[in-house]
């Protein structure tokens, strides 16, 4: 029933006076909500942790590096593996698992994630999918700013060349950080490589 224009006007007041709207009580509960997401911090192009992710079902490589004004450290790498022999939930419990481990670690500002891209295997795309939904799903529960960059433009930021190989940009990465040998797993260097391409060309995105 459409109260008199006189009616509505004492009630709009008097919600005012006596409580609040639920929008301002939906926004109040996620402020201390357990299981909220805290505020995300500032994200200074001066100084970055970045966290590179190469996501894979089998394997999801990772590595963080710090960037500030005056140097460029790697901070730490590796690789998430989760057995074939594992059932499917378990091994994305896995990956969401450790990665939530390794940013509580590391403390990123930032999570560079490669771009879904597939020409051909299906059974390839699936899985490949299945890991990177977890990947972002945990990255957003961690309030992470999310970036992603496609193969051939995380090549052309390490070597200039869109089809570089894989030899090539880990032999890139290795020289950006003197290390003594190549990074490994490979997966690991193509994390790497993603981390370093984005503080290469500060690319910011919205959160996915």
């Amino acid at each position: 029933m459409k109260l008199p224009p006189g009616k509505e006007r004492a009630g709009e007041q008097e919600s005012k006076r006596g409580g609040v709207t639920a929008s301002a009580l939906n926004s109040s509960l996620a402020q201390w909500l357990p299981g909220s997401p805290a505020p995300r911090r500032p994200h200074s192009l001066a100084h970055q942790v970045v966290l590179g992710v190469d996501p894979g079902l089998a394997t999801t490589g990772w590595g963080v590096v710090e960037k500030t004004p005056s140097t460029l450290a790697l901070k730490a790498f590796g690789a998430i593996v989760s057995p074939a022999s594992q059932w499917l939930p378990e091994r994305l419990c896995q990956i969401r698992r450790d990665l939530s481990r390794i940013i509580d670690i590391h403390r990123p500002t930032v999570l560079a994630i490669e771009e879904l891209f597939f020409a051909k295997f299906a059974v390839s795309i699936a899985s490949t999918a299945q890991a990177r939904g977890v990947i972002l799903l945990t990255a957003a529960e961690k309030n992470l700013l999310i970036v992603e960059y496609n193969p051939r433009a995380v090549k052309m930021a390490m070597t200039g060349f869109g089809s570089a190989s894989k030899i090539q940009m880990q032999s890139m990465v290795q020289r950006h950080f003197h290390l003594k040998e190549l990074p490994r797993p490979d997966d690991a260097a193509d994390a790497l490589a993603i981390a370093l391409c984005h503080i290469q060309t500060r690319r910011e995105l919205l959160p996915i």
